[in-house]
């Protein structure tokens, strides 16, 4: 739930609630998200981070995981190495990268639209479009991993093709 308080603080306040749902099972999710919300409230009380303020916002109620990927995309944005968003989690910490570096935004592809609205929400706020739009709802980082098998062809096909603009004018069959 870090990953949604997250995304619902970055948020505009049009959105307040529409992190409560985010993780798949109706049931398990409305225990949660009383739980949740419960946290969030005493976490703004203690810490009463900012929107504005990325870094308040994960001190104040996002988990080490969220920082830690944060900084993983960061990275990636400086090396100029693409990163892959897969899910809910890793997009509210690739809003946090974005929000501190906008310019993080072009190292990151987003693997799949997925299935938790919240998730949707995050990556309009990214102003990305996933690669795939395949139903996906499994976890384990399935969509990452096709993703990125994704990306391997398509930089493979764009290699090829450089490849064949330098036989242009040469005969090729017969």
């Amino acid at each position: 739930t870090c990953a949604a308080n997250t995304g619902r603080l970055l948020f505009s306040s049009g959105m307040p609630h529409a992190f409560r749902r985010w993780l798949g099972a109706p049931a398990l999710a409305g225990a949660l998200a009383a739980a949740a919300g419960t946290g969030l409230r005493q976490a703004l009380a203690l810490h009463r981070p900012d929107g504005n303020d990325v870094i308040g916002v994960l001190a104040g109620v996002g988990g080490l995981d969220l920082a830690a990927l944060c900084g993983f995309f960061l990275g990636c944005a400086a090396l100029r190495i693409a990163a892959m968003v897969d899910g809910v989690i890793s997009a509210a910490a690739a809003l946090c990268a974005v929000r501190m570096a906008p310019a993080a935004r072009a190292c990151l592809f987003p693997s799949h639209r997925p299935a938790e609205r919240a998730g949707v929400w995050l990556l309009e706020a990214l102003e990305l479009s996933p690669l795939l739009d395949a139903g996906l709802h499994l976890g384990e980082g399935t969509g990452g991993a096709l993703g990125a098998q994704l990306l391997d062809n398509a930089v493979a096909a764009y290699n090829e093709t450089a490849a064949l603009r330098e036989l242009e004018g040469m005969v090729l069959y017969g």
